[in-house]
């Protein structure tokens, strides 16, 4: 109900892909956030991640990088150093735009703090997207393939899934991969 709701406040239509629903859902997280942080900031119509404004879609793009970086390592929790690292700042929330959640534990008499993506195909998501923006040498389908097998080989099915709807590269060699 609450992903309907949110469809409907924040887009045109309803989306009909799992890529679709998860952009779609990771977008109005984005509208959600600015309006909530900044109400006199209009932002135009968003229908992809490229349509954000260049200080967004930086912001963005460090947590795809913070994504990567743990599905590449296997991480679903993250440090504040691991924030850091990939340019996100640790005290400021918005900068996360509501997509990772906090928790803090005492660990030897010292509050720390770990972060996690709201699920799992976020994390995914942001991923592919991070992949989608590598730079790819050579424009032949043989050249793409061949790069994006090696590039995906090892990632989760999802991932997959969601980097051929961001690149809309169909291939049988890719839908091999899973």
């Amino acid at each position: 109900a609450i992903i309907l709701h949110l469809f409907l406040s924040f887009s045109q239509a309803l989306p009909s892909t799992l890529h679709g629903v998860f952009c779609a859902l990771v977008l109005c997280c984005i509208i959600r956030e600015v309006k909530k942080n900044d109400p006199k900031r209009i932002l135009p119509h968003l229908s992809t991640f490229d349509d954000l404004p260049s200080d967004l879609l930086q912001q963005l793009k460090n947590l795809c990088s913070l994504a990567y970086y743990g599905t590449k390592c296997g991480k679903i929790l993250f440090s504040t150093q691991d924030l850091m690292n990939c340019g996100i700042d640790a005290n400021e929330f918005c900068a996360t735009f509501g997509l990772l959640q906090t928790s803090e534990s005492f660990v030897a008499c010292q509050k720390q703090y770990t972060c996690n993506f709201l699920h799992l195909s976020v994390q995914e998501l942001l991923t592919a997207y991070h992949i989608s923006q590598l730079p790819v040498e050579g424009t032949s389908d043989d050249c793409q393939v061949r790069v994006v097998k090696d590039l995906l080989e090892g990632y989760p099915e999802q991932v997959v899934i969601f980097y051929s709807g961001f690149t809309h590269l169909i291939h049988e060699e890719i839908i091999a991969l899973f």
